[in-house]
């Protein structure tokens, strides 16, 4: 089974909903399966420590305590300056923290688990998830979405517990 790499907005969910769509899916996969860069951490324990609240960084250290953190070192360097120089090549570079997250996911052969894959799906060869939905960001996305559009990106996983019944 591959491993998954929760990205910054996952963990977040993670500590804002311990009882969540999130955290449903990692007892899915298992708690053995997930990890979250060290990047994560850093830019979540930076917003913690910006938002002056002694809780949040408690959940947040709690969450952190149970998940893998593995250290960012030798070849995600290398990596890292392969597909930052193929993404400027082509006019579409990401976010340096964004870069180096899906960096150690490639030379570790993880699958990213984000909530907002539009700078990860340009990257060749990483494989990342979705396991959240924010359904009037997708419903916004084109003022042309089509209904079956919607339902076969978002509405349908959330059927059952939005609207009762599957479309």
């Amino acid at each position: 089974m591959i491993r998954c790499s929760l990205d910054t907005n996952i963990v977040s969910d993670l500590v804002r909903n311990p009882q969540g769509q999130a955290a449903e899916q990692v007892r899915s996969v298992g708690e053995a399966q997930v990890c979250a860069s060290i990047i994560v951490a850093a830019e979540l324990r930076n917003a913690a420590a910006k938002r002056g609240s002694p809780r949040l960084a408690r959940q947040l250290e709690a969450v952190l305590d149970v998940i893998e953190v593995p250290p960012l070192g030798p070849p995600a360097d290398t990596a890292y300056g392969e597909i930052r120089t193929r993404l400027e090549e082509t006019g579409r570079p990401i976010g340096g923290n964004d870069l180096l997250i899906a960096s150690q996911a490639v030379v570790l052969g993880y699958t990213i688990v984000t909530d907002d894959e539009t700078e990860f799906a340009r990257i060749e060869g990483l494989r990342y998830e979705t396991w959240l939905r924010r359904l009037c960001q997708i419903a916004t996305r084109t003022a042309t979405i089509s209904i079956a559009q919607l339902s076969a990106q978002c509405v349908a996983p959330f059927a059952p517990a939005v609207l009762g019944s599957p479309l």
